[in-house]
This record gives C-alpha cells, sequence and structure tokens, in this order.
C-alpha cells in the first residue's frame, strides 16, 4: 500500500469517483469497447491493494490477481452490457480507509442483475484516483 496525504473528505470524495470510474471501465471491458490487453488490465490492477480481497456473491473468495485473471477471459464477451451504481453511500471516512456501499445494476448482458456492494478502500498513491480496493463483499438484490 501506498499511502496519500488526502484528508478523509479528499479520500471520500475518491472513492466515489472511483466506484464510477472502475465501473465504466469493467462496462467498455465487458462491451468491447476498451482495448484488450495485458497491458489494460494491468493498468487496471493498479486499482487494487496489493492484498486486496473480493467476495462474489455466491461467496467465493478471491483476490485481485484471480480477478485480473478472469476479466481476461471476458472482455468483449457482453457487447450490449451497461452498469448503472446507484445510492453510493460513505459509511465511513478517516485519513487510513473508506468504508462505502452502493447498488450495481447491470442490464443488457449474458443476464441482468443486480448486487449490493459493501467495499473498503485504502489510500493508494499510484492508483487512478488515490485510493485502491481493499476488501469487496457483494450480495445479489432480489426483485420482489
Amino acid at each position: 500500500m501506498t499511502e496519500t496525504n488526502l484528508s478523509s473528505d479528499q479520500l471520500a470524495t475518491a472513492v466515489l469517483q472511483e466506484v464510477r470510474d472502475f465501473h465504466a471501465f469493467l462496462a467498455d471491458w465487458f462491451s468491447g469497447r476498451s482495448a484488450a490487453g495485458a497491458e489494460t488490465l494491468a493498468a487496471q490492477r493498479q486499482r487494487f491493494a496489493p492484498d486486496m480481497q473480493y467476495i462474489s456473491p455466491s461467496g467465493a473468495m478471491v483476490d485481485a490477481i484471480t480477478i485480473e485473471t478472469m476479466l481476461g477471459g471476458a472482455h468483449g464477451g457482453e457487447p450490449a452490457i451497461a452498469i448503472e451504481i446507484r445510492n453510493p453511500t460513505v459509511r465511513r471516512a478517516d485519513e487510513t480507509s473508506v468504508l462505502v456501499t452502493y447498488e450495481e445494476h447491470q442490464t443488457g448482458g449474458v443476464q441482468d442483475n443486480s448486487r449490493r456492494t459493501t467495499a473498503l478502500f485504502v489510500p493508494k498513491a499510484d492508483a487512478p484516483n488515490g485510493v485502491g480496493w481493499f476488501h469487496v463483499h457483494e450480495v445479489w438484490l432480489v426483485s420482489e
């Protein structure tokens, strides 16, 4: 992890931007609108803290390298996908971490789905927005 000199308010703002930016990348990647290749994925990997952990809605727990591998095989696989982030909320922020929740709604892909995400970010100076994804936990949202 690399430190930044951002205040808790600046980190919180950076995290909300990071959530939007990373999901925009994911939509572009899955649809094939972004450039394919290892260089693109390596650049995106800068977004993750070195010891990042992701828990999928099914309960699988993976690290950043596994996510990069999974993304590698998914480029262009969902040409019409759109990803919308709703209700991003900073739950807690200080100079060492920011906890957020948000809803992610995917449409136009293989299967429409929605999930609620809780994510913990840490300062990471070499990441695009100065914050790194440290812990992410998603659960499926079931429509009533």
